[in-house]
């Protein structure tokens, strides 16, 4: 008997977060996972990804800051991450994730929020820093 081996793609028909920009979204998409219900479970999220109102910084430290350990975390980041992958994104939130990073912005905070392994909503390469450190523009 031949095997017959499945594709699994992943599809983005979940209803879509209102937003217009990267941060915006994964605000709405960490609040609709957690909710009001579990404000601090949203809160210690937020923290990782940047958008409370101080820059993004280690597992460890926002662990400590929310008194829950390390696992605890990682957990509440993939159960957003889960959903997120569900969920549409508009034309103006993609090029806001693609876009490379300008001076002063928090880069960490962009990257977990918009690429890589710590994606939330979209695996792009806002690991771009402008101006690039190499570049010779000034």
């Amino acid at each position: 008997m031949p095997t017959v081996e499945l594709l699994v793609v992943p599809v983005r028909d979940g209803i879509q977060v209102p937003g217009t920009t990267t941060p915006m979204v994964v605000t709405g998409l960490i609040w609709r996972t957690y909710g009001s219900v579990r404000p601090h479970r949203a809160q210690s999220v937020l923290d990782w990804a940047g958008l409370l109102g101080q820059p993004a910084g280690a597992l460890q430290d926002i662990a400590t800051r929310h008194a829950v350990t390390v696992p605890t975390i990682r957990n509440r980041i993939q159960h957003v991450r889960c959903r997120g992958q569900t969920i549409p994104l508009s034309p103006l939130v993609l090029r806001d994730t693609e876009r490379v990073s300008y001076q002063g912005e928090d880069h960490l905070s962009r990257q977990r929020c918009a690429s890589g392994y710590d994606s939330l909503i979209w695996p792009r390469r806002a690991s771009l820093i402008w101006p690039h450190p190499r570049s010779t523009r000034p």
